[in-house]
């Protein structure tokens, strides 16, 4: 996995954690990633990868969400 689908599958993990989506409610493509298995329950683990992710680009407006949310996985 290159470094921008890397990217692109923590914004599209993101979203679904931070928006709710539910899986049966994604358009899969073959071009689309995700940093966890989108048919499985969210995690803490899911929620600290993000979180450890956007806190080493310095996005921390998105670590402020899932810091916000991750109470609701634990």
């Amino acid at each position: 996995m290159n470094d921008n689908s890397l990217h692109l599958a923590m914004l599209n993990s993101y979203d679904i954690v931070i928006h709710k989506v539910p899986f049966s409610q994604l358009q899969i493509t073959d071009k689309e990633f995700f940093m966890h298995d989108v048919t499985k329950k969210i995690t803490v683990k899911v929620i600290e990868d993000l979180l450890f992710y956007f806190e080493d680009l310095e996005d921390y407006e998105k670590c402020s969400r899932l810091i916000t949310v991750k109470p609701n996985y634990e």
